[in-house]
């Protein structure tokens, strides 16, 4: 998995990488043109990612935890890498599982805090 950010540090776009090693040196073009590479989306959401279940598959995945490096409740820094991807609107409730409607959040806490607050 890899981010390309712009000078800002602001996540542009998410690629995954073929299984195997990393860059090889001498053949670092040739690997870099196998990537993969999306885009998340911008203004307003066309879904074309979405999923029809309620668990995203691993490049939805990616990309939202790509859009937001960290927990998305106010005031924490959790890496998203360890924090589970919520819906906004609850999937049982008709929310989509789209780059819209998923965020990272660490569930043990700030879900919790956030529920109360509700």
């Amino acid at each position: 998995m890899g981010c390309l950010t712009s000078p800002a540090g602001q996540a542009l776009a998410h690629a995954c990488a073929p299984a195997g090693p990393g860059p090889p040196g001498p053949g670092l073009n040739q690997w870099l043109a196998g990537l993969n590479i999306h885009v998340p989306e911008t203004g307003t959401c066309t879904h074309t990612r979405q999923a029809p279940g309620y668990r995203p598959p691993d490049l939805l995945r990616h990309l939202i935890k790509t859009r937001n490096r960290t927990c998305t409740y106010p005031g924490c820094r959790r890496p998203a890498t360890r924090c589970d991807d919520d819906h906004t609107i609850p999937w049982d409730q008709g929310g989509r599982t789209c780059e819209c409607n998923l965020h990272p959040a660490c569930l043990s806490i700030c879900t919790k805090l956030y529920l109360k607050d509700r």
